[in-house]
C-alpha cells in the first residue's frame, strides 16, 4: 500500500506518520460515492441506519442534515460529525431559521458572522465544508411568509462571500426550489421568474457559489424536463439562458415518489413495491452523469403526517420499505473524499543518543485533523535520520 507522509524534523532524526495515500486536492476529483439519504433529524439512530443504506457495496456516501439557528450547540454537532466520520458519512448542511407564525422566519444578510462563527468553530468530517443557503425562497411559507428575490439575493450573496473568506474550504450552494411553484406572488413565484428578478438585483449574485441545488420531484408522467426527477437537467440549461457561465456540480438534495402507504393510505400514489424500482433505476441513470456528485432521496424516517408518504421506514416500526434494501443491495463507489492530516507532537525527543545504549521513549501524539488513524487503514510511526544498524519499535498504535 502507498501511504502519504506527514514529518516533523527533529535536531538529530525525524519523527514519521504513515497515512493511506489520497488525492491530493480540496476538489471533486477523488472516487465519489454519490449515494446518500436526507434525514428529518440527526438522530443517532438515523445516523447509523444511514450509513447501512448508502455505504453498503460501497464507502462515504452523504447525509443532508438541517441546522436550524436555535440549535447552535457545537457539543451536538460535534457529535454529530464524530458519529458521521466514522460511520463515514459526508455531510451536507442545510441551514435553517425558526419556525414563526406559520412560516419560516426569512434569514438577514448581517446574521452571517453569527453563522460564521458557529460553522467555523467545528471541525468537519472532510475537507469540502458542504453548505446550503436555507430552502426553497420561491415559497412564502419558507421565506418569513412573503416571496422576495431581492432580499434572496442579497442574503445569498453576502452569506456565501462571509462564509468563503472566512474558510476557503466552504462548499457554497444557494437554496433548492421549488420548480413546481406557480408565478402567484406573494405566496409563490416561477423558479424562473425567481432567478431572473434575483440576478437583476444581484449581478454577482453566483460569485461565491460552488455548486447547484436541486430538489428534483416528479409531479406528472413525464420521464424528464422540468418537474421531473430529472428537474436539475433543466435548471443547468436554465441558468445558461440567464448567463450564467459557471460550470456548478448537481446536488440533488430532495428527491423521490410518494408510496401509498402511511398513517392512512393513499392510492394515489405508486405502491412501496413500485417506488422501490423507480428510485433504483433512477439513481442508476445518476450514477452514469458526471454533472450529479450527490443525491439525498427525501426522506429516511418520518414518523407522522405531512412526509408520512415520503418515508423509507416504516411507521411505529424498524422495518423499512422495499426502496431501502433496494438501493442498499446496488453496487456503490467506495469513495475517497479529500481529509486534513493535522498531528500535533506533544513530547520532544532527545537532542543527543549515546551509541551502543537503549533508550525508552514516551509519544504523545495529538490528532486534530480529520482523519481516525487505524493501522487497518495503513496508519503506522517510523523514525529515520539514525544509523543503519540502530532497531528501534513502537508499542501498538
Amino acid at each position: 500500500m502507498k501511504k502519504k507522509l506527514l514529518v516533523i524534523f527533529l535536531l538529530l532524526f525525524s519523527f514519521l506518520f504513515l497515512g493511506p495515500a489520497k488525492v491530493q486536492a480540496a476538489d471533486l476529483s477523488a472516487p465519489n460515492n454519490k449515494i446518500g439519504i436526507h434525514l428529518a433529524v440527526p438522530a443517532h439512530e438515523d445516523l447509523e441506519k444511514a450509513a447501512d443504506l448508502v455505504n453498503a457495496n460501497g464507502d462515504w456516501g452523504y447525509v443532508t442534515l438541517v441546522m436550524q439557528e436555535d440549535d447552535l450547540n457545537k457539543q451536538k454537532w460535534q457529535g454529530v460529525f464524530e458519529q458521521a466520520r466514522r460511520l463515514h458519512l459526508i455531510p451536507i448542511i442545510r441551514l435553517a431559521t425558526s419556525f414563526e407564525n406559520g412560516h419560516w422566519r426569512a434569514p438577514k444578510a448581517d446574521e452571517v458572522q453569527k453563522w460564521a462563527k458557529f460553522l467555523n468553530s467545528l471541525n468537519w468530517v472532510v475537507k469540502n465544508r458542504y453548505v446550503v443557503l436555507f430552502n426553497e425562497p420561491n415559497r412564502a411559507d419558507e421565506w418569513g411568509g412573503k416571496v422576495n428575490p431581492q432580499d434572496f439575493a442579497e442574503v445569498t450573496y453576502n452569506f456565501a462571500k462571509i462564509l468563503k473568506e472566512t474558510n476557503s474550504d466552504f462548499f457554497m450552494m444557494m437554496a433548492g426550489f421549488d420548480s413546481a411553484a406557480p408565478s402567484s406572488a406573494p405566496q409563490y413565484e416561477d423558479e424562473a421568474v425567481f432567478l431572473r428578478k434575483a440576478l437583476a438585483s444581484q449581478k454577482n449574485l453566483f460569485d461565491y457559489l460552488d455548486g447547484w441545488v436541486s430538489h428534483s420531484y416528479p409531479k406528472s408522467s413525464l420521464a424528464y424536463g422540468r418537474n421531473s426527477v430529472f428537474n436539475y437537467q433543466w435548471e443547468l440549461n436554465l441558468l445558461k439562458s440567464l448567463g450564467i457561465k459557471k460550470n456548478l456540480p448537481v446536488f440533488i438534495t430532495e428527491t423521490g415518489w410518494c408510496h401509498q402507504e402511511g398513517k392512512a393510505n393513499d392510492f394515489n400514489f405508486y405502491s412501496a413495491e413500485k417506488v422501490a424500482q423507480l428510485i433504483k433505476n433512477y439513481l442508476g441513470e445518476l450514477l452514469k452523469d458526471d454533472k450529479v456528485i450527490a443525491v439525498t432521496p427525501f426522506i429516511l424516517n418520518y414518523q407522522d403526517e405531512l412526509f408520512d408518504h415520503y418515508s423509507w421506514q416504516k411507521l411505529n416500526s424498524e422495518e423499512f420499505y422495499p426502496q431501502y434494501e433496494a438501493v442498499q443491495q446496488m453496487t456503490k463507489v467506495k469513495g475517497q473524499p479529500i481529509q486534513e492530516e493535522k498531528i500535533i507532537l506533544l513530547t520532544s525527543l532527545p537532542e543527543k543518543l549515546i551509541k551502543n545504549s537503549t533508550y525508552q521513549l514516551d509519544l504523545i501524539i495529538k490528532n486534530e485533523g480529520q482523519c481516525f488513524w487505524d493501522q487497518q487503514d495503513g496508519y503506522q510511526l517510523n523514525l529515520e535520520g539514525l544509523p543503519s544498524d540502530y532497531q528501534y519499535f513502537f508499542s501498538d498504535f
